[in-house]
Order: C-alpha cells, then structure tokens, then sequence
C-alpha cells in the first residue's frame, strides 16, 4: 500500500481530522480503495488504537477538565457545566462511532453475501470496542471533583423531582428546596429537563449506569433517611411504616425509573426490582436506627407509644438488627435508671413500662429478659424493693399495678428460682428456640405476661412477698391508719389468689382479729356493761 492511499484513509476515517459525516459515495470509493489493497483487515486494530490514543490523550483530558472550579459553584452553574461536558463528548464520541460504522462495513463487504452471521459480527465487534475503551478510559482517571458534581447535581434531580410530585419534607415558602433559587422563579422543571437529557446522553454513550450508580445510590440513601428523620422524630403516637413503603415506590423507584427510562429490558427491569428490595431493606434499617436512640422514650411514654413499638417490631423481623437493639436499649436502661439518683418507685415505673412495651415489641419474652436482667439485678440491691413493690400492689394511688392484681392469675415463679412446682411438668420441658444472636434460654418469668409475676420473679419468693405484706398490713393495722378493713379484705382476697392461701394465713389472721375487736368494742360501748369507757378499752 503506497502512503498516498494511507494518508486518503486517514483523513476519511479518523473522525477528530474528519469533522464531517461519511456520505455513502465516499464510504463506497474509501472501501473499494481498500479492498483492492488488500488491506481492509487492518484497518479496525489501526482505528481501535488511534482511538484509544485520542481518548487518554484528548478526550478524557478534556472533559475531565470541565468540572476543576465546578465544586466551589453553585448549583446552576454545575447544571450548566455538567450538561455542556456530556454534550461535548457525545457530539466527539459520535463521530468515532460513525467512522467505526465505516469501517465495520468494509468488514461486511469482504464477508461476502452468504455469511449473515459474520457480516453482523464484525459490526458489533468493533462499536462494542468503542464503548469499552471510552468506559475504561473514564473510570481509571476520575477525578474527585467529578464525584461531586454528581453528587450535587443529582441531589437536587432527586429534590426537584421530590418536589414536583408534592412531597416537600420542608416548609420554607420563600425558597424551592428543589432547585434553591427563589420559589417564585423555580426551575425544578427545567433541571428536571437537564436530569433527563444527560442521562440519554449518557445511556447513548453506554456509560449511565457505570458513570451515576453509586451517586445516585448515595443520594437514594441519603434522602430516605432524611425523610425518615423528618416524618417521625419524636412522635410515637402514629404509625409510619405504610406510609414509608408508599413513598418508596411512588417517590424514590419512581425517581429510578425516570434515571433509567432509556435502559429497557428484562435486565433492566430485574434490576430496578432487585434495587427496591434493597432500597426497601435499607429503609427497614434505617426506620429501626432512627428509633433506637429514641427507645427508652418509647417505653417510658407506652401505652401511647405502641404504634411506633409495632412499626419498630415489623421492622426487626425483616432485619437482622435485633442485637443493636438490645445492647441499646440495655445501655440506656442502665445509665438512665440504675443510680442512686432514681427511687425506687420510679426504677419500678419505668420496668413495669419496660415489660408492656417489650412485649408489643417481642412476644417470645427474648429481649425482655436480656434488657431488663441488670435493672432486676439492681433492685435486689435496694434495700426498700420488695416494700415499694407491696406498698403499690396495695395501694389506691398505683391504679396500674392495682389491674394487674385483679387479674386472679397465679403467680408463676421464674425457672431459675427453683419454686416447689418446677418439677411438676419435667415431662413437658423444651429448651427456648435460638434467636440470631447469642443462644439465651428464655426463662418462664420473661415468658409469662402477667407482670406481678415478673415482680415476684425479682427475687424469685413468694414467700419473701407475702412475709412483707404481713409487715405492711401489722403496721397499718398498729398505726390505726387502717380504717377500711373493708379494702384490706379485698386486697387480701386478691394476694390470696395470687400468692396461695398458705403463704397470707397469718394476714387473714390479724384482720379477722381486728373485725372481732371492733365488734367487740362496739358491743361493749353499746352501754350493756356498766362502767364501761370506749377510749379505755380502745386504748388498751
């Protein structure tokens, strides 16, 4: 081949030196041209290596060089900027993949007519080539900046995008918290228009998903849990979860959907479901993060809290952060409650709350057990525990704990305690199934639902009890505060059913005793014996 016809070739193929498109007659008079040399088969490797010159040399220098003061922009000159770039290197790239068409055709033309399979073949061949090569050449030399004007650009797609479907979580009325300019000269729909134009660019040159997908993941994660944040900080009265999971669908998905409404197809497809899987995990992890540091509040303010502890509750079941929980929720417990600073009443308070919530949250008794060991430990070190426990058991003002009472349940003793009926149904013990986390047998006390139980169950005695209740009754009965035997009677018939007749014997004792001294003295100040003083027998 003489160097006049290399030099024709050049100039024809080569698209930076081209600048023009390749018209048919020149195509037809180029390819005769190489056929007759015989050279045609060296053309693409040729074509393939100027090109990827080009690129490292050229091209990618160039549009990198775009966006060096773009980050210290603000947010219409980085639309700017980065639309202008894309547009650039689709315009360049289009004309290499015009001369690659070219060539692949000189390709066709030596294939003959017969070979439909290898006619197509070097076509796909050598366009794939292109895409590879400007792939390649772009992810091995990005620049930080770039990472950031993605980033930047597409955060306020996502808020645009947020923001035309009307679901702002801010409630500025001066500025458009879509594209951050005055909400009278909003330009969410043309930024939108931006957003939708360089992804076709981008998905034209086959570089959208490599080029955005951890960008647009990123402000996918970002925006989820600023909603989450937004719509239920601090209320635990309403449930959010339903909610969340629509605004996933019709909110974020959406949003993915318009980013890759060019990329069609089954894979596509599977793998946008495959996203909002993820998305929608990431979500339940999120939502059970938001509340952990809020848990102990949620307890405390339970009954009116149990929607939040029933959306915490579905999310643990379709996540694996139930250990997050607990080490936790028992930290809080711990540093908020087991100090000198606290009463007793209130460490009561707040386990009372601990076990209702707890068991919305889980029913199998697992997490109870684990949180609240070290308050049960601690308030076997206080002196006044079993007092205040009876006291409230007894007592008008503690309308909770006076409920539980009349609930005429049994109390059941915790395994470990070794109560006189554990061997009773040996024949019937199973071991507690395993959680995810470190195997712990869940005892009968943290199973049970009845919560004078697990008071008693932080000793382990009913005896204990029942001997501090006689305690309580004598010294009301011996203080004369005791003047509705009526109400004592009550509570003794409830402890009976509670504790056993056995354990309350000498309780029932002292009040039938009292009932037949007031008889007595009111028999003996009826005026039937004479000489008789009321104040002197009351006395004595």
């Amino acid at each position: 081949m003489t160097t006049d016809v290399w030099s024709i070739v050049e100039r024809f193929v080569m698209f930076h030196e081209a600048g023009e498109s390749i018209n048919q007659e020149k195509a037809d008079a180029v390819a005769n041209l190489l056929q007759r040399k015989e050279v045609a088969s060296v053309l693409a490797p040729w074509f393939l290596h100027e090109y990827d010159k080009q690129l490292r040399r050229d091209i990618i220098p160039r549009f990198w060089s775009s966006f060096k003061s773009v980050p210290k922009s603000n947010l219409k000159d980085t639309r700017a900027t980065f639309r202008r770039a894309v547009t650039e290197l689709h315009a360049t790239i289009e004309k290499c993949l015009s001369s690659a068409q070219f060539i692949a055709s000189t390709q066709v033309r030596q294939g003959g007519d017969d070979a439909t399979e290898a006619v197509t073949a070097p076509r796909c061949s050598i366009l794939d080539s292109v895409y590879d090569s400007l792939q390649e050449a772009l992810q091995l030399s990005v620049p930080p900046e770039f990472n950031q004007v993605l980033l930047k650009f597409y955060s306020a797609a996502f808020r645009a995008f947020h923001h035309v479907a009307g679901e702002d979580d801010g409630n500025d009325q001066y500025e458009c918290t879509g594209c951050e300019l005055d909400a009278d000269n909003c330009e969410c729909s043309l930024l939108l228009d931006d957003f939708e134009n360089i992804n076709k660019k981008l998905h034209d040159l086959r570089l959208l998903d490599a080029v955005v997908r951890d960008a647009v993941s990123t402000v996918a994660y970002k925006y989820i849990e600023k909603h989450i944040q937004s719509t239920c900080r601090g209320n635990f009265e309403s449930r959010f979860l339903d909610n969340l999971e629509k605004w996933l669908t019709t909110t974020v998905m959406e949003w993915f959907r318009l980013l890759y409404k060019y990329e069609t197809g089954p894979e596509t497809d599977a793998a946008l479901r495959s996203l909002e899987d993820h998305l929608r995990y990431f979500l339940y992890d999120t939502y059970v993060m938001a509340r952990v540091d809020q848990l102990f509040n949620i307890i405390i303010e339970f009954p009116e809290s149990q929607a939040a502890l029933e959306d915490l509750k579905d999310c643990l079941e379709r996540t694996d952060l139930k250990s997050k929980v607990i080490h936790s929720l028992k930290s809080s417990m711990e540093r908020r409650l087991l100090h000198p600073g606290v009463e007793t009443t209130q460490i009561l308070t707040a386990y009372i709350s601990a076990i209702k919530a707890l068991r919305v949250l889980d029913p199998t008794g697992y997490i109870l057990q684990l949180v609240c060991e070290p308050v049960c430990k601690y308030l076997r070190t206080r002196e006044d525990t079993v007092r205040s426990i009876v006291s409230n058991l007894t007592d008008d003002s503690c309308a909770e704990l006076e409920a539980e009472l009349v609930k005429f349940t049994p109390i059941s003793v915790e395994d470990s305690c070794m109560s006189d009926d554990d061997d009773e149904d040996w024949q019937n013990w199973r071991p507690a199934p395993l959680g995810n986390e470190q195997a712990v047998q869940v005892s009968k006390g943290a199973r049970t639902s009845d919560i004078v139980s697990m008071l008693v169950n932080i000793y382990g005695s009913k005896k204990l009890f029942a001997s501090e209740y006689q305690v309580l009754l004598a010294n009301r009965l011996l203080s004369g505060t005791c003047a509705d035997t009526e109400r004592e009677v009550r509570y003794l018939e409830c402890l009976k059913l509670r504790f056993g007749e056995a354990q309350l014997h000498a309780c029932e004792v002292m009040l039938r005793d009292l009932a037949d001294s007031r008889r007595f003295n009111a028999h003996l100040a009826s005026g039937d014996i004479p000489g008789y003083t009321e104040g002197v027998c009351s006395s004595v």
